[in-house]
């Protein structure tokens, strides 16, 4: 299969884009998560290879299809090279669910996941350089066609912007449905202006309970007229 087609098919499966945070829809690459300490067999992960990974990251709008498809065929050509760094995004994914899931509910992260996301923020610094764009700066990102690594530098560079930020404090966690017997658990940066968006998505999670809510309410209304 060539490329393109890998690219396709891997394209078909990407999850829904909800953390609003680049960084928080990479951790969202399982489903259900389930927090911290959950140990069950229901897992769906969309990251199980580097095509996956790379498949993601175009579905998130940073790689280019041109990029994507010059990494694909890159990485054929270096398997092994390819495996060890989709194991690397792996640890890293895993890092910043645990760091962001804790910040969420108010608890301290480990010093060793702390590392890890300082590790990989000192690797992106180092493949990056600043540069003005109208009247701010930004960073821009080397342009290196053999570095396999190059797709986790905005996402450290992400985790580390938003976990330094004064808005941490957005960072929810998906209850998910009551009742089911694993959360959602999905990480979401919260922009609305109330700050009381509750689920990860209104057409899943929120939609489900919502339903759930008026059916009752409806029952008791029947039960009242009785």
């Amino acid at each position: 299969m060539d490329a393109a087609a890998q690219l396709r098919e891997a394209l078909e499966k990407m999850p829904e884009l909800i953390g609003e945070r680049l960084c928080l829809d990479f951790a969202n690459t399982v489903e259900p998560r389930g927090g911290l300490g959950t140990q069950h067999t229901s897992l769906r992960d969309y990251l199980t290879s580097y095509t996956d990974l790379i498949a993601w990251c175009y579905h998130s709008q940073f790689l280019t299809e041109e990029l994507a498809l010059h990494l694909l065929r890159e990485a054929a050509q270096r398997p092994d090279d390819a495996r060890a760094l989709w194991e690397r995004a792996i640890a890293l994914r895993e890092a910043i669910y645990r760091v962001f899931w804790l910040v969420a509910n108010h608890e301290q992260p480990s010093q060793a996941d702390l590392d890890a996301l300082r590790q990989e923020h000192l690797a992106a610094v180092n493949h990056s350089w600043l540069l003005k764009q109208g009247d701010k700066f930004i960073w821009q990102w080397e342009k290196d066609g053999q570095a396999l690594d190059q797709v986790l530098w905005p996402i450290a560079h992400s985790a580390t912007t938003l976990l330094t930020s004064e808005d941490v404090e957005r960072i929810k966690v998906c209850p998910g449905v009551p009742g089911d017997p694993v959360l959602c658990a999905w990480l979401f940066f919260d922009t609305s202006k109330n700050r009381n968006r509750q689920w990860c998505s209104m057409a899943d999670c929120g939609s489900i309970v919502k339903a759930r809510r008026l059916t009752e309410r409806r029952r008791a209304a029947r039960a009242s007229q009785l």
